[in-house]
């Protein structure tokens, strides 16, 4: 097995990660036929690794293409890079290749790091906008690259439609950086459904982590770590793989280090959990509102020691076999991210669409 893991994550190892440059969008505007459908459009990042954050906009695009609600039919656009298609994992949303829009017919969701860049246009031609907030500790990002200051953002939120945010800790960011918007919010999950449950006696000893996070600490803890693993466990790093891949990683692992910085609501944890693993380490803040369950322990920022000390005490257990999933929790995290709640949100979101479109 750990062949299969190495193969998977060395796949990517020498690939050069890629992020999209920032530059300013500008939409024109455009006239559909009468009979053309109301149609929202997911504005996304064109990045060329693995992104929580665009995995979750193509499944709210296809979830939306599914319910057929109120008519709305729904889009991708890379909005920097129109031409762009993703390659790391799979999707079936459709994707808009120009920068047109109807305010009449179109409806756009712009994520929080291209606030700035993409509504300038929006605003001036009066297309129905909202912004979609996945990281609550990256809302200032635009500012820090010189595409405004914050008065500018703040009447960029302001004269959003509404709010997405998708955890409780990012709503009160939102609230404190822009409290006018406050009542605008609205509250989205995200459906992780690919994760496989392993029994223990079926999993590996196997450690893994994502060195993208953290580097710095996730380095000191490997450090610190030395040779006090026993021989028969063996960390691996996750790097650069897809999302299936990372899905069949976790099924066969059986701890995952969480390297957390600043999170809206972080994947790789819930789905390490979801699929048989402790997660040790860090909540990066937004994932809290689920650390409190037993698969889960926490080691405050920075504190590598006690992270070592963490990762050592469960690899005992483990060995003695004094581990057990604890499935209320795994229902826990089943619900919380699953296909109804997300249904739930979407209609919610249609509804003040089609309110801002009338």
């Amino acid at each position: 097995m750990l062949k299969i893991v190495e193969k998977i994550v060395n796949k990517f190892k020498n690939k050069k990660l890629y992020e999209s440059r920032l530059s300013t969008v500008n939409f024109t505007l455009a006239t559909r036929p009468s009979n053309a459908s109301k149609k929202l459009i997911w504005v996304l990042p064109a990045l060329r690794y693995p992104c929580g954050g665009n995995i979750v906009g193509h499944n709210y695009v296809d979830a939306i293409n599914a319910m057929h609600y109120l008519g709305y039919s729904a889009e991708v656009l890379y909005s920097q890079e129109p031409s762009f298609q993703p390659t790391l994992f799979k999707y079936h949303s459709p994707l808009k290749t120009d920068l047109t829009a109807d305010p009449k017919k179109e409806f756009f969701v712009i994520p929080e790091v291209f606030a700035l860049s993409n509504t300038a246009s929006l605003i001036e031609n009066n297309i129905p906008y909202a912004i979609s907030v996945l990281n609550g500790y990256l809302i200032d990002m635009e500012i820090n690259m010189g595409f405004g200051d914050f008065d500018a953002l703040e009447r960029v939120y302001e004269k959003a439609a509404f709010i997405i945010s998708v955890s409780e800790d990012t709503t009160a960011n939102i609230k404190l950086a822009f409290p006018k918007c406050a009542d605008k919010i609205i509250n989205a999950p995200y459906v992780i459904d690919k994760a496989k449950l392993a029994p223990v006696s079926e999993k590996q000893n196997v450690i893994t982590y994502m060195p993208r996070k953290l580097p710095r600490h996730s380095q000191l803890v490997l450090l610190l770590l030395g040779n006090k693993l026993p021989k028969h466990w063996q960390v691996m790093p996750i790097d650069g793989v897809s999302e299936q891949e990372v899905y069949d990683i976790f099924t066969r692992t059986k701890i995952f280090l969480s390297f957390s910085e600043f999170e809206g609501l972080a994947m790789p944890p819930v789905m390490a959990a979801l699929s048989g693993n402790l997660v040790i380490g860090y909540t990066g803040e937004g994932n809290k509102e689920y650390f409190h369950l037993s698969c889960f322990e926490e080691v405050m920022q920075g504190d590598v020691k006690d992270f070592v000390d963490k990762l050592l005490k469960a690899v005992a257990r483990f060995d003695q076999n004094q581990y057990e999933i604890d499935m209320q929790a795994v229902e826990f995290l089943k619900n919380k991210f699953s296909d109804q709640a997300l249904n739930v949100f979407l209609k919610e979101m249609l509804d003040h669409v089609d309110h801002a479109l009338k």
